[in-house]
């Protein structure tokens, strides 16, 4: 339920969460074919990197937060689908443009 924290007041988680549909975004732009794929997957990344940074987080309704107090396997396993897609599509234009005479 990420894109409810925007109507809670923490924008700031809301923006990170937006790396999800970015995500979504970029796949579906890189097997149509289009170079945007590759941006909107960096950019992902970059707002998932981003997360690591925060302190806190709105952890209900009401508004109250809660303490980073470590990254678990979750978030290094969100981060890495976007690193790998990010380089996936890295690599494939790089192999696509060798190919071109």
């Amino acid at each position: 339920m990420g894109w409810m924290s925007f109507l809670g007041g923490a924008f700031i988680p809301f923006i990170i969460w937006l790396a999800n549909p970015l995500y979504i975004i970029s796949v579906i732009q890189t097997v149509k074919g289009r170079i945007t794929g590759l941006y909107y997957s960096l950019s992902a990344t970059i707002l998932a990197i981003l997360f690591s940074q925060l302190d806190s987080i709105m952890t209900s309704e009401s508004g109250s937060t809660s303490q980073i107090t470590s990254l678990g396997r979750g978030f290094w396993l969100w981060l890495a689908s976007f690193a790998v897609l990010s380089l996936g599509i890295i690599l494939n234009n790089i192999i696509l443009n060798k190919k071109k005479p």
